[in-house]
C-alpha cells in the first residue's frame, strides 16, 4: 500500500482530534502506570500552547478528566523556569505544542523546554 521500508512501523489514525486522544492516553500510562489499574485518584492536567485546537479540551473530556484541567500558556512568551513552576504546582502529564495549524501556518518549538519536560517525565509530543 505505502511504499515503505519492511523496518518501518506504526499505525494510521482517523484525524487529530483521534490522535490527540490516543497521545494522551499514552502520556497518562508513562506518567501514571499504575492508572491502568487504578485510575486516577487526583486531578491530573495538560499544558497546552494557547494556539492548540480543541481537540485538548475535548480529549480531556474523553478521558473523564475535564476541561478545567487544561492549563492554557503562550509557548512562545512563557520561560522555561515560568513552565517549571506551572508542572511543580501541578499534576501535569503532557505539554502539547502546535506543530502546524492551517489557518495561520504557526509552528512553536518546545526545545528550550526540553530538560524540564524530560526531568518531570512529562510527554511532549510533536
Amino acid at each position: 500500500m505505502l511504499a515503505t521500508p519492511t523496518t518501518a512501523g506504526g499505525v494510521f489514525l482517523p484525524g487529530g482530534s483521534y490522535c490527540t486522544l490516543i497521545a494522551m492516553i499514552c502520556a497518562r500510562y508513562h506518567k501514571f502506570p499504575e492508572s491502568k489499574a487504578t485510575g486516577v485518584n487526583s486531578p491530573i492536567q495538560v499544558i497546552a500552547s494557547s494556539s492548540s485546537q480543541s481537540s485538548i479540551e475535548e480529549g480531556m473530556v474523553m478521558l473523564g478528566v475535564g476541561t478545567e484541567n487544561v492549563i492554557r500558556i503562550d509557548l512562545h512568551q512563557t520561560t522555561p523556569r515560568e513552565l517549571e513552576e506551572l508542572i511543580q504546582k501541578n499534576n501535569v502529564f503532557m505539554i502539547t505544542s502546535t506543530f502546524f495549524n492551517a489557518g495561520d501556518g504557526m509552528i512553536e518549538y518546545v526545545d528550550k523546554f526540553s530538560k524540564i519536560i524530560k526531568e518531570a517525565q512529562v510527554v511532549a509530543p510533536h
